[in-house]
């Protein structure tokens, strides 16, 4: 009853004091920072300064209040459409609201009259990039590359780019131009791990190593190079590395279904390949791969009862699954 009685008073000393919050607010008292009261007063005696507006807009940004921040950088290019500085500004904010067609509108606006601006052109080139927009974003790289071509941006996303296009031998190319640069360039000596895994080269181990002695606890680098110990069969070394991952992100799935398949089916070790299939399954409980692989490890065990619920519990979440549906005809005999 006490217990009860606490939490009712802490109920209404909470709700008061959201009320008392809510009149402060309505009533125009909530404390506002120095520098912004500075910028309003400011305003408020000159509204027709854009650079105000400007000043105010990026304290918004800084603040995350990009709504407010938007007002104002538009009120700033109203007063005074000749500043660029504000183009770049609002294309920022719109990017921060994830309206890509108003933040491509606005740097290309800045780039008709600055067309070498160099932080423009990889910005537009990185927004065209995740849009898909390959080709456009190749141009405008290219118009800041001869100018640039020892910084890592151009290089890394020429190189992305080329990777997604299926330019294998110049994605290539654009990385070890990266890892030129900075020979600790994490990214590309991952990047170019993954291309040599998908070629078959051995070189990917190599690749692999490399980014984990810059990031050790690189998920990514972690579980390609765990991946590439399964395909060659070096399952210690897989099993060691899964296990720092779990260790390190312990709600990811493919590290405990890859545990269980390899104690499943190189080890034979039904039991235990049950447990990750079941921890997996925690994490993910309309996995059917998960449950059909615990179903053939408790039909290997001799344990029909388990194995069929577990054969069932797939055609409850995928009943066109035919794998289980087999399965179960085979332990219903």
């Amino acid at each position: 009853m006490m217990y009860k009685f606490l939490i009712a008073i802490s109920l209404l000393f909470l709700v008061a004091c959201n009320q008392d919050a809510q009149k402060q607010e309505n009533s125009g008292a909530k404390t506002i920072n120095p520098a912004l009261a500075v910028l309003n007063d400011a305003i408020a005696a000159d509204s027709i300064n854009a650079g105000l507006y400007l000043k105010r807009a990026k304290y918004y940004v800084d603040d995350k209040s990009f709504s407010l921040a938007l007002e104002d950088a538009q009120k700033a290019y109203e007063l005074d459409s000749t500043n660029s500085t504000i183009l770049l500004l609002l294309a920022d904010i719109y990017f921060f609201r994830n309206e890509t067609r108003f933040t491509k509108e606005m740097l290309m606006k800045y780039l008709a009259t600055n067309p070498t601006d160099y932080n423009a052109n990889i910005k537009l080139a990185e927004l065209l990039y995740y849009v898909k927009q390959y080709d456009e974003a190749l141009k405008y790289l290219n118009a800041v590359y001869k100018t640039h071509d020892t910084e890592i941006k151009p290089n890394f996303l020429s190189a992305m780019i080329y990777k997604e296009q299926g330019d294998t031998s110049n994605a290539i190319a654009y990385f070890n131009k990266c890892i030129a640069i900075d020979a600790n360039h994490f990214d590309s000596f991952e990047q170019l791990a993954y291309i040599a895994t998908a070629q078959k080269k051995p070189a990917a181990m190599d690749f692999f190593n490399s980014s984990l002695k810059i990031n050790p606890q690189s998920i990514t680098a972690l579980y390609g190079r765990a991946m590439l110990y399964q395909q060659l069969n070096d399952l210690d070394n897989a099993i060691k590395d899964y296990t720092t991952i779990i260790e390190l992100k312990p709600n990811m799935f493919d590290a405990h279904f890859n545990m269980g398949y390899i104690h499943q089916v190189n080890l034979k070790l039904y039991r235990e390949a049950i447990k990750y299939y079941n921890q997996a399954i925690s994490i993910q409980p309309t996995n059917v791969r998960a449950f059909y692989n615990s179903g053939i490890c408790f039909e290997l065990l001799g344990d029909i009862q388990n194995a069929r619920q577990a054969y069932q519990k797939c055609i409850e979440i995928m009943p066109e699954y035919k794998p289980a549906r087999e399965a179960l005809k085979r332990v219903m005999k």
